[in-house]
């Protein structure tokens, strides 16, 4: 994946992601397959460049994430229903910005396990699984999406 546009008027002309400077958004990674989701924790995990990490909704299995500093890589686990509805599950590594920003990942899916389960860049306005977003992800089976809510 590489840069991805957020929205109306959200692009400068070459073509830099840039958010309303009014808010502070949540930009993360978010990770899950379409099986199953969890309450975010109060204790903060920071996780290489993120201030946190977290499930959102109620996934039956709970995500990790781990980071290895050596080879810059982050390994999630996670699980959720999807976040197509109203109601989100998925983990999250996320971190609060505001401002112009520019985001780029590689991602790999590792063994095998749903199609449509998805990794990408989102930005969310809060952890409430009904919150507004922008997501660009990478599916499974070679799909990409940009979705919003």
């Amino acid at each position: 994946m590489s840069v991805a546009e957020f929205g109306p008027d959200t692009t400068d002309q070459t073509g830099a992601c840039m958010l309303n400077k009014k808010f502070i958004w949540l930009l993360g990674v978010v990770i899950m397959s379409s099986v199953l989701p969890v309450v975010a924790e109060s204790m903060p995990r920071p996780l290489g460049v993120f201030a946190d990490q977290a499930d959102v909704g109620a996934p039956a299995l709970a995500g990790n994430a781990t980071y290895n500093a050596a080879s810059q890589e982050y390994v999630f686990t996670a699980a959720g229903t999807n976040m197509w509805g109203n109601s989100d599950q998925f983990h999250f590594a996320w971190k609060k910005i505001q401002g112009d920003f520019i985001v780029q990942a590689r991602v790999e899916f590792i063994g095998t396990g749903e199609p449509h389960r998805k990794a990408g860049w989102i930005v969310r306005k809060s952890l409430d699984t009904d919150s507004p977003y922008v997501d660009v992800v990478a599916h499974a089976n070679g799909d990409g999406r940009l979705q919003q809510r």
